[in-house]
């Protein structure tokens, strides 16, 4: 069974840092200190001892002004260029590649997984290009957000050098926390991530098992390099063949995502939607979605543990059918 599943409908994903989210480096601090966003935080603090860092706009009213200015100088450039550990610049300075993208044995792009290895690097060097480059007031549509926070910047940045966790444990939007995977039998979370293909904006289609950096990059974010059409319409030959392979295969292919995902990409092959309790649901289906997921594994669970383990495969005509027939629908 494949199931498709996507991070969330809201203005972003993996909206808060992670335990495993790497600390502001050295380097990034003194950058920071030294930059516009800092000299803000700093005012802010001096001005409001109750507010913290992450609370405070990105720009001061007078670096605002400068914005508005035909030419900058050095000094006056925002914060968000001078955040860049010397390591990024460094990849950049020579075009980010296997070894630049790579650092451990089970980096995202060491796995060959089903595909999409050039699509997703290409995506990564536009995300950090423009993370690098753009102005605060484009970073802060990048993210969706209102506010820049430093510390999510840059955590941002150095996601080369990020510790990861696995993919179905990165996100926490609504549909994430519906399904709870922490609190699942260790029989239901293999059934995910053995199942489980997600959407991620920034690397494409991963599945529930990869091992993914923190990162923060709104669905809805359009520009000439850094789009979620364009990431899909890269990778579709080669999810049209994982896909297609597994529908040939006899298993089951379930689309639990939002209707931006679809979009992005459609699937080709017959598969089952949710059905919902009425039309008239928007926030709802995110809960919805992953309440469907959670009951999906735990049913799986007990009737792998009534037969024994049998394979999931040797499910697929008996009540597992019945069950998708009830609670999913032809799409």
């Amino acid at each position: 069974m494949k199931i498709l599943i996507a991070p969330s409908e809201s203005k972003s994903e993996s909206k808060n840092l992670p335990k495993s989210a790497p600390a502001v480096s050295q380097k990034a601090k003194t950058k920071l200190a030294e930059s516009d966003l800092g000299a803000t935080l700093a005012e802010s603090k001096r001005l409001d001892s109750h507010v913290e860092p992450k609370d405070v706009e990105s720009k001061s009213p007078e670096s605002k002004k400068l914005d508005s200015s035909p030419t900058k100088s050095a000094t006056q450039q925002n914060g968000i260029d001078s955040i860049l550990a010397s390591d990024i610049d460094s990849a950049f300075a020579n075009g980010l590649d296997s070894s630049d993208l790579d650092s451990s044995a089970n980096s995202i792009d060491s796995d060959p997984m089903w595909g999409g290895l050039e699509a997703r690097r290409a995506n990564i060097r536009a995300y950090l290009s423009a993370l690098k480059n753009e102005p605060d007031t484009q970073i802060l549509k990048i993210f969706g957000a209102k506010r820049l926070d430093a510390n999510m910047l840059a955590s941002c940045l150095e996601l080369l050098q990020s510790p990861r966790v696995e993919a179905i444990e990165l996100y926490n939007g609504v549909a994430f926390k519906a399904l709870d995977f922490a609190s699942l039998d260790s029989g239901a979370q293999d059934f995910i991530r053995q199942s489980a293909l997600i959407c991620s904006n920034l690397f494409g289609l991963v599945r529930a098992s990869d091992a993914l950096p923190y990162y923060h990059l709104n669905q809805n974010y359009t520009s000439k390099t850094l789009n979620l059409k364009s990431l899909y319409k890269a990778q579709s030959s080669e999810i049209d063949a994982l896909l297609d392979s597994a529908y040939r295969a006899g298993e089951m292919v379930l689309d639990l995502r939002a209707g931006v995902y679809i979009k992005a990409y459609p699937l080709k092959i017959p598969h089952f939607t949710l059905k919902m309790p009425t039309k008239s649901i928007s926030h709802q289906a995110k809960l919805y979605r992953g309440l469907a997921l959670r009951n999906l594994a735990i049913f799986i669970s007990q009737m792998r543990a009534e037969s024994k383990n049998a394979k999931l495969s040797d499910m697929e005509n008996t009540p597992l059918k019945q069950y998708i027939q009830e609670h999913f629908a032809p799409a």
